[in-house]
């Protein structure tokens, strides 16, 4: 899956490689949308969309730059992005052979 790019004032930025705090965040958000007050829920959306890139994209810009049409599906994407880049990881680890004595 390709890196999730994003154009802010007409340059490009591409997203970084997250860390596993980032995963987290995201699966928290998926996990519990249900018990986010709507007002909150584009502004959280926006700052784990932030969360990905470096300055000067943060969450205030994406807010003030997307199209309100956009935040959601770059979520998905950066969200897809995330979960590919743990699955990859996952099928790179042996399955049970820990090369234990008989």
């Amino acid at each position: 899956m390709n890196r999730p790019a994003i154009v802010i004032g007409g340059k490009t930025y591409k997203a970084k490689i997250p860390k596993v705090r980032a995963w987290r965040d995201f699966m928290a958000f998926e996990t519990g949308t249900g018990e986010i007050p709507a007002e909150e829920f584009l502004d959280r959306m926006a700052e784990l969309i932030a969360s990905v890139f470096d300055a000067p994209v943060t969450a205030k810009v994406i807010e003030d730059e997307l199209p309100i049409t956009r935040i959601r599906p770059l979520y998905q994407e950066i969200f897809q992005w995330i979960v590919s880049l743990v699955n990859q990881k996952m099928a790179e680890i042996p399955n049970g052979e820990t090369g234990q004595a008989d």
